[in-house]
């Protein structure tokens, strides 16, 4: 893909904790600097009712021009005549204004992150000429759920966009895997492409951040990073802390992450008081990814408890930190990285989750050794620089189609 720009559109702001914000970020720093590939964010943003352009500064890659814009979705659950009737009445100015950007930036591709009903304006586009480039369409987890749970003619609005689509693209076979079960009959091409990370990055990230939670002295502590939702699984690694914490008395455990889910925080919560660990349980909301990166940077090891995870980016963060981590078979990142490098448990089974803690905790040598071999696997394989390098083949192929 010589020359041009590589358009990436996300449905929030760059700087959101999690992880999308993170890909899209980071591939567009990847581009920039291991391909020299220029790259532009569309921020799909109710509240731009015209064309909002800026800039952002990207991490060691200098500015990316960073544009809002809102993108009605043609179906809403709430009001479904209204608002195919506001689509209709806005979509010739919605369209006149990104046609404009593409030529603007000599577009060679659109990919779309975590999409939305929304994207579907650009398969209206494609329909009149107005969209040439190839349009990609990259889902990392809930995505998939509006599709599963659609009905009736927001069905038909989601069937019609994913077949529309030059290429659908997933974190993980087994996210692929879930859109097939409910869209069987989708014919157009999908691609894996794993998520990475930048390990030096990382490294500085920690280097340069306070820790949230400093370890009093002469304690350790296991770390869960991710959303406070009950797929993450959070329940089932304070149950398994529970059952060894006797055992291990200069132990404490930190589960940090955004709050999304009051309701789950607030059964932590209680789980914690019931287990009486009130002093060695800390749960921290809303912690940017720099002090994020200290906290695990100090930790004992990375637990990752989840019910369901499409691919599970924190892993190889605490590979770039030479952290052993311990990881339930839910998690997409056990297809990227070989058994001998992770310590899997089944998915739900907190006793399960205990034993490997333990092992790994009395065995620092072994649980070291292991996350080294991780940290070179993860900096050879699994890196935003290969990320990139392969969206770009994508772009490619489907042009050569």
């Amino acid at each position: 893909m010589a020359g041009g720009t590589y358009l990436l559109q996300i449905p929030w702001e760059l700087d959101a904790i999690g992880g999308v914000s993170q890909v899209v970020r980071n591939l567009a720093v990847a581009l920039r600097t291991s391909h020299e590939q220029r790259a532009a964010i569309l921020i799909a943003d109710w509240n731009a009712a015209h064309l909002q352009q800026s800039t952002h500064t990207l991490a060691h890659a200098g500015e990316v021009d960073l544009y809002r814009y809102r993108l009605r979705a043609p179906l809403a659950n709430d009001a479904v005549i209204r608002s195919a009737l506001s689509f209709g009445a806005a979509a010739p100015a919605t369209m006149s204004t990104l046609r404009e950007l593409l030529a603007r930036l000599d577009a060679q591709a659109v990919n779309v992150h975590y999409p939305g009903e929304n994207a579907w304006v650009w398969v209206a586009m494609k329909r009149l000429g107005m969209l040439r480039a190839p349009l990609l369409l990259s889902f990392h987890g809930q995505d998939i759920a509006g599709i599963e749970q659609a009905v009736g003619r927001q069905r038909s609005v989601w069937n019609d966009l994913l077949r529309s689509a030059d290429a659908l693209v997933f974190c993980s076979t087994a996210l692929q895997e879930r859109l097939i079960r409910s869209v069987p009959h989708c014919s157009v091409p999908r691609f894996v492409v794993y998520n990475g990370c930048d390990p030096e990055s990382i490294r500085a990230a920690a280097a340069q951040h306070d820790s949230p939670r400093p370890p009093a002295a002469g304690r350790r502590y296991l770390l869960s990073l991710g959303t406070f939702e009950r797929k993450k699984g959070h329940d089932v690694l304070i149950d398994a802390f529970a059952s060894m914490a006797s055992r291990h008395v200069d132990l404490d455990l930190v589960i940090a992450g955004r709050s999304a889910d009051q309701e789950c925080i607030d059964g932590l919560r209680l789980q914690i008081a019931a287990h009486g660990l009130g002093e060695r349980v800390r749960l921290l909301m809303d912690v940017p990814h720099g002090p994020a990166m200290r906290l695990l940077r100090d930790s004992a090891l990375l637990a990752m408890p989840s019910r369901i995870e499409p691919f599970g980016i924190v892993a190889l963060e605490a590979a770039a930190l030479a952290r052993p981590v311990v990881v339930s078979d839910a998690c997409g990142v056990c297809e990227a990285i070989p058994a001998d490098m992770l310590m899997r448990f089944r998915s739900g089974e907190a006793a399960a989750l205990a034993e490997r803690i333990s092992d790994m905790l009395g065995r620092p040598d072994r649980g070291q050794a292991a996350a080294e071999r991780l940290q070179a696997f993860v900096v050879a394989n699994l890196t935003w620089r290969a990320a990139a390098a392969r969206y770009r083949e994508l772009v490619e192929e489907v042009t050569r189609r």
